[in-house]
């Protein structure tokens, strides 16, 4: 992969769509396994709902029923064997056992379902009414004991095996229903663990391709910042070749320049000339100054550097505060605790010259007013954090991290400027192994911040 392809805003980072369909696959694996899984149990809700709601009240109703069937024929037997003085409990108590084998059987008729239960259901309404016939002739008639044995004894007998079979279809239906749901419980099992296997064999392949699209991402970002590492020595190096070379020709071209004006008396026709070669040499030399600050902090930095952070501070203001006054700008600095902050005194400069320099120079450009720059200091854990706040035109969103590459300018700015400021902030911050950044809202200005080790106590 050449360097072309690694540059910023160009990096090869392909899209990792086997990732994202793996991804969907898992998903839709599980939620058809799910999905499927339910389905397949569905019939086993309706069957156990059929057994707890028909089947087992129905063999209650039948059960219950043919317990009355067999004490009506006791009730029945003892009436006729007491003759022509029978008790005067025995006929209401005929009475009650008919009224409860009446009960059940329409509590289990309202249930039955099946057209053969069906069929059996009027078999025995018609054997109960044959009984209840028989039953009247033993409790009326003079004849008991002959109604008993040849009207009675024989339509019980009948009746209540018609119960019995009706209890038996409901059994035999009850248990037709436990084995499809030991069945479709089976088979549900099995297709679910099938479809299970599926769904964790499609993510292990899936966790497979995101480690290996992350790998390849991860050493092509390695890639990518060693080539950015060399570029950046390069463009140093180049910056300080080019700022060395152009800093004698251009000094001698400016005495020159400085001895024709003293030396003679120039023509006034001439004069505007000069004075735009003045101004031309002015350029060039911030030119040289910016590629000379930039080449420098790339350099690495001094161990044991400290710097008092109050008294860099002052100085940087010191010498901005008459440009913020012609500019009217009002400058506040918040209390700052005493630091010492691991980083040379003149790095830390260029870091608050350029930060506090760059919010003067772009707060014209903003709406509000009076316009305010602020500086605040706050002592972290291990560090010192800066922030320099303005009201100006504020950054867009989608520009505050190039902004921190070289040679990166807005394109809405009529400010000159060649892009090596927050360049050299970031290089300055990053070589002392600290952080920084900025926030921003479009027309209400920013904050730029940055973090620096304080120097340890015990070093003191």
């Amino acid at each position: 992969m050449s360097p072309a392809d690694l540059d910023t805003g160009q990096i090869a980072l392909r899209p990792g769509y086997p990732v994202a369909l793996g991804m969907v696959l898992v998903v839709l694996s599980f939620a058809v396994t799910l999905g499927y899984s339910h389905f397949l149990l569905q019939p086993i809700d309706e069957r156990a709902l059929a057994i707890t709601e028909n089947e087992v009240p129905s063999l209650k109703h039948l059960a219950n029923m043919r317990v009355e069937l067999a004490h009506l024929g006791k009730s029945v037997r003892d009436l006729a064997a007491a003759g022509s003085a029978p008790p005067n409990s025995i006929a209401p108590g005929i009475e009650a056992a008919w009224d409860r084998i009446e009960s059940e059987f329409r509590l289990y008729r309202d249930l039955a379902t099946s057209s053969t239960q069906a069929r059996w259901v009027q078999i025995v309404g018609q054997r109960l009414e044959q009984l209840r016939s028989a039953t009247d002739r033993v409790v009326d008639g003079d004849t008991g004991r002959e109604a008993l044995q040849e009207q009675f004894e024989p339509a019980l007998e009948r009746t209540d095996a018609a119960a019995g079979t009706l209890q038996g279809l409901n059994e035999t239906e009850a248990r037709a229903h436990a084995t499809r749901i030991l069945q479709t419980r089976h088979r549900a099992t099995l297709i679910a663990t099938l479809l299970g296997g599926v769904s964790l064999a499609i993510a292990f392949f899936t966790t497979f391709l995101v480690l290996r699209v992350l790998r390849a991402r991860a050493q092509l970002a390695q890639r990518y910042m060693l080539v950015q590492r060399e570029r950046n020595a390069e463009l140093e190096a180049f910056a300080g070749r080019v700022a060395h070379d152009l800093r004698d020709p251009l000094g001698a071209i400016a005495l020159q320049v400085l001895a024709v004006t003293r030396r003679h008396q120039l023509k006034p026709e001439l004069t505007p000339y000069f004075n735009a070669i003045d101004r031309q040499l002015e350029r060039t030399n911030q030119v040289i100054e910016a590629l000379l600050e930039f080449a420098r902090a790339g350099a690495a930095p001094a161990l044991g550097a400290r710097a008092d952070l109050t008294e860099v501070l002052n100085a940087v203001v010191a010498g901005i505060r008459p440009r913020l006054e012609t500019i009217e700008v009002e400058l506040t600095i918040a209390p700052v605790p005493p630091l010492e902050i691991a980083c040379a005194p003149g790095a830390l400069s260029s870091v608050l010259a350029n930060l506090v320099g760059n919010a003067a120079k772009f707060i014209v450009e903003g709406s509000e007013l009076p316009r305010r720059i602020s500086v605040r200091v706050s002592e972290e854990s291990h560090a010192a954090r800066v922030e320099i706040e303005d009201n100006g035109p504020g950054i867009p969103s989608e520009a505050e991290q190039s902004i921190f590459e070289p040679f990166r300018r807005l394109h809405t700015t009529r400010q000159p400027g060649f892009g090596l400021g927050l360049a050299t902030v970031k290089k300055i911050v990053e070589a002392y192994h600290g952080r920084l950044g900025v926030r921003s809202r479009p027309t209400k200005g920013s904050v730029f911040w940055f973090e620096l080790p304080k120097v340890p106590r015990t070093l003191h």
